[in-house]
């Protein structure tokens, strides 16, 4: 018991003789110490892969309004042809291009084999995406309709 009492005598004298720390101020979102600054792995794949290597297809303004069409190509799995043959996931980002209050959209296509951007234009005042695509023997052409609501195909038709 003696030195129980013994103890917190001597922790209380200990504890008026520390000086008086103000606490430290928080640090503001944003801005750590340097050394808790450390990469995390991302594990999705697909997003790693579009971080590592994409190669930008397109990019220009159409419709009227106008957006802005970006399209990137990321190489994917395997296309199980008898060919060294890869898929290609197309990505396009839309943008009404206000700088101030800009919406912004993303939308992903499924792989598609050797895809080429063959124009970007506008026809009825919607931006519209001619895409081919296939083997050099059998290409086929998409034409895709292009909003902030969605990428839609709607047919594809022989251009002039």
């Amino acid at each position: 018991m003696l030195r129980w009492i013994g103890a917190l005598v001597l922790l209380l004298g200990t504890s008026r003789a520390l000086p008086a720390q103000t606490p430290a101020a928080p640090r503001p979102k944003g801005v750590p110490a340097p050394t808790a600054i450390a990469g995390r792995p991302v594990w999705d794949t697909s997003f790693v892969r579009v971080l590592n290597a994409p190669e930008l297809l397109a990019e220009g303004a159409a419709g009227r309004p106008q957006l802005r069409v970006r399209v990137t190509g990321v190489l994917g799995a395997w296309a199980e042809l008898d060919c060294d043959c890869l898929l290609t996931t197309l990505y396009i980002a839309v943008s009404d291009g206000a700088e101030d209050e800009a919406t912004l959209r993303a939308f992903r296509l499924p792989g598609l084999l050797d895809p080429k951007i063959d124009s970007l234009v506008t026809e009825a005042d919607v931006p519209v995406l001619y895409v081919s695509y296939g083997l050099a023997s059998q290409r086929r052409i998409a034409r895709l309709a292009v909003s902030l609501q969605g990428v839609r195909s709607t047919g594809a038709r022989a251009r002039q």
